[in-house]
């Protein structure tokens, strides 16, 4: 007969990327039989928790727990994950015990597909075994790392007067997705400034999730804006691995 509940805790590291989830397994009130509970507590932390390019590796590590109050064992613990094989992973090794509140770690690698790069989470599922208990099932996704970036201009001035007046934009691209951007170069397209797209920092520039980096460019107000009400400038941002912006405008306008 048991009296003790392990609860199995899977972490998910991609060098530093860890995804969690804790299962509790009770013994029925007789202490006999273990017995799956009715409902999972599950704790998740990932760092990240994305996944970005085929051959990427993630280690799956498994902390099978024994929070009863008597001794599981000894025995060969194993952990059932179809992600990582068909078969149950050993955990541990042959005949270990658990004393109450003990824990056991254990360790499995799984490589990205394309299959995986083509759809946007990982949804896997896994449960573990020893001393006759086995875990209920716990599930949890990581999700495909999504990249962006944005534009945004900002005059130096908001009205202008005079031919040959300088007009300072200033522009600002930020990587709006989860994952880090480059090193690469990045660029503005601005018809207004230039025909052809002009580097936009310094070459090589790594630009983490939610950073930006800024560049400026200079306008000179000619006769026909002054012979207009206003000046708009549109343009777009891009570099290398990500889509190019969506166009972003700013309006100037003539001085009354």
């Amino acid at each position: 007969l048991y009296n003790a509940d392990p609860v199995i805790t899977q972490m998910v590291n991609d060098n530093s990327l860890a995804v969690g989830s804790v299962i509790k397994v009770p013994r029925n009130s007789a202490g006999g039989t273990p017995v799956l509970p009715s409902t999972i507590g599950r704790t998740s932390t990932a760092n990240p928790t994305t996944y970005g390019a085929a051959g990427q590796q993630i280690t799956y590590t498994y902390v099978i727990k024994n929070t009863g109050t008597t001794n599981l064992g000894p025995t060969q613990f194993t952990v059932t994950d179809k992600l990582i094989s068909p078969n149950p992973i050993n955990c541990g090794a042959a005949n270990s015990s658990l004393a109450p509140g003990a824990t056991l770690t254990c360790q499995a690698a799984y490589a990205i597909t394309q299959a995986n790069m083509n759809e946007a989470t990982i949804t896997n599922s896994a449960t573990a075994s020893g001393s006759g208990a086995t875990s209920s099932q716990s599930t949890f996704t990581i999700n495909r790392a999504s990249q962006g970036i944005t534009l945004t201009i900002t005059p130096s001035v908001t009205t202008y007067e005079t031919v040959g007046e300088k007009i300072i934009y200033k522009y600002t691209i930020r990587n709006t997705g989860t994952t880090t951007l480059g090193p690469t170069q990045f660029v503005v397209n601005d018809n207004l400034i230039s025909a052809t797209p002009f580097n936009c920092g310094v070459a090589n520039v790594t630009l983490p999730a939610n950073s930006a980096v800024e560049c400026t460019a200079e306008y000179v107000v000619t006769q026909n804006n002054l012979n207009n009400l206003s000046i708009t400038n549109t343009a777009t941002a891009s570099a290398a691995g990500v889509s190019p912006s969506q166009p972003a405008s700013v309006t100037v306008n003539k001085k009354q």
